[in-house]
C-alpha cells in the first residue's frame, strides 16, 4: 500500500528530527563539559604545589641576563648587591639567599650576590677616602669620611682595628706589626662597604691610637651599628683565619653581659661572615671553624667572653685573620694582594649579612 504523507505531517517530521539531533548534541556537549571540569578539577589538585610555591634554581655562576630568563620563568623575583672577588668572573652571581632547591612561594625575591671583579690598588686610589676629624677630637671619636653621606636608613658598620688597648699593643714576628696590619685592611674594609652604601665608622683615627676594648664597645652603641665587627692577628700554632663571637655572660667593672640577644645575633653574623670567605679565599688561607670568646686567651680568663663583646649591646663577632708568627700566612698577609683580598672577603660576608637581616 503507497501512504501519502501529508505537507502538514512532513513539518512535524522534520521538527521531530531536529529535536532529536539537538537533545543528542546537548548531551554530547553536556557530557564534554563534565569530562572538562572534571579533568580540570583532577589537574589543579595534582599541581596545586607547583602553583603555589617553587623551588629557587641555583644561580651562582649566571650573569643577569641569564638570572632574569630563568626567575620569569619560575615567577620569582631578585634584590642584587654587588662585591668583590679576585677570582671569579666579573658580571656573575658568586652567592645567593635562601641556598638552592629551598622551597619558597611564587613572588619571592631571591637575593644575589654579583661579582664586580677584585678592586685593585690603582682602583682604589682613583678615589682616594679622605678622612676629617672633628675640632674637639678626643681618644675615642669615630673617623668620618667626607666621600660618604648617610640616611636614617642606612646600614652601620663599626670597624675596630685591633690594638694598642688596655691589653696590650698587639702581637710582633717575622717582621710585621699586628696593630699596623689591622689598620691596613680595616681602611681597606670601610672604602669597600661604603661602595656598596654600608656607612663603616673606623673606631680608631689613627693606626697607634689607644682605646680600651669597653670603649671600642660603647662607639658601635652609640651608633647603633648594625655590626661590630674586630680585627685581629693571632700569634701561635694554627694556620689561616678564626671567627670568634660571645655566647654567655660575664662580669667585668660591676657590668654583667652581654644581653642573650647579643650572643644569638653574634653567633649568626659569624657563622655568615665565615661562609662568605671561604670560597673567596680559599687556596690562600685555611678557614677554620667558628669558636666562641673562651676559645682566645682573653676570653678564657674571663668567664668565655672577651671585653669587647662584655659590653657590646650589638650583634659582635673578632676575627683573627691569620698567624703572622707561621710563613705562609705572613707571605699573603704582608702582601698588598692579600690584604686586599682579606678585606674583599670580610666586605662579601658584611654584604650578605645585611641581605640576610633585611630579608633580601
Amino acid at each position: 500500500m503507497l501512504y501519502i504523507f501529508s505537507d502538514n505531517e512532513r513539518v512535524y517530521m522534520d521538527n521531530n528530527k531536529i529535536i532529536r539531533i539537538l537533545i543528542v548534541l546537548a548531551s554530547f556537549i553536556l557530557s564534554l563539559g563534565v569530562f572538562l571540569v572534571g579533568w580540570s578539577y583532577l589537574h589543579i589538585i595534582s599541581y596545586a604545589p607547583s602553583i603555589r610555591n617553587t623551588r629557587v634554581p641555583d644561580m651562582q655562576g649566571m650573569n643577569e641576563r641569564q638570572v632574569k630568563d630563568i626567575l620569569l620563568d619560575k615567577g620569582l623575583n631578585y634584590n642584587s648587591a654587588m662585591s668583590f672577588d679576585a677570582y671569579a668572573p666579573a658580571g656573575y652571581v658568586i652567592r645567593q639567599n635562601p641556598e638552592p632547591q629551598t622551597l619558597v612561594p611564587v613572588g619571592y625575591r631571591i637575593g644575589l650576590l654579583f661579582n664586580r671583579g677584585m678592586m685593585t690598588p690603582k682602583a682604589m686610589q682613583s678615589t682616594p677616602i679622605r678622612l676629617t676629624f672633628p675640632e674637639a677630637f678626643h681618644e675615642s671619636a669615630p673617623i668620618q669620611s667626607e666621600a660618604f653621606h648617610s640616611s636614617p636608613s642606612t646600614p652601620i658598620v663599626c670597624d675596630d682595628p685591633g690594638h694598642p688597648s688596655e691589653t696590650s699593643s698587639g702581637a710582633f714576628s717575622q717582621g710585621l706589626s699586628e696593630m699596623l696590619l689591622n689598620w691596613q685592611v680595616a681602611v681597606l674594609l670601610k672604602a669597600l662597604l661604603e661602595r656598596h652604601g654600608i656607612y663603616c665608622i673606623l673606631i680608631k683615627s689613627k693606626e697607634d691610637q689607644y682605646v680600651t676594648n669597653r670603649e671600642r664597645a660603647e662607639i658601635a652603641n652609640r651608633e647603633n651599628a648594625i655590626l661590630f665587627v674586630r680585627l685581629h692577628c693571632d700569634d701561635g700554632s694554627g694556620s689561616g683565619y678564626t671567627w670568634y663571637y660571645p655566647n654567655c655572660s660575664a662580669t667585668k667593672d660591676k657590668v654583667t653581659a652581654p644581653s642573650l640577644i647579643v650572643p644569638e645575633g653574634s653567633r649568626e653574623v659569624a657563622t655568615i661572615l665565615n661562609n662568605a670567605m671561604a670560597p673567596i679565599l680559599r687556596g690562600f688561607l685555611q678557614s677554620n671553624p667558628v669558636r666562641t670568646d673562651a676559645f682566645t686567651a682573653v676570653g678564657s680568663k674571663q668567664v668565655g667572653v672577651l671585653t669587647g663583646s662584655i659590653f657590646a649591646k650589638v650583634p659582635t663577632a673578632l676575627i683573627e685573620m691569620c698567624f703572622i708568627n707561621q710563613k705562609h700566612d705572613v707571605n699573603f698577609i704582608a702582601s698588598k694582594k692579600g690584604q686586599l683580598l682579606m678585606a674583599n672577603a670580610i666586605a662579601s660576608g658584611i654584604v650578605m649579612y645585611v641581605m640576610h637581616r633585611d630579608g633580601r
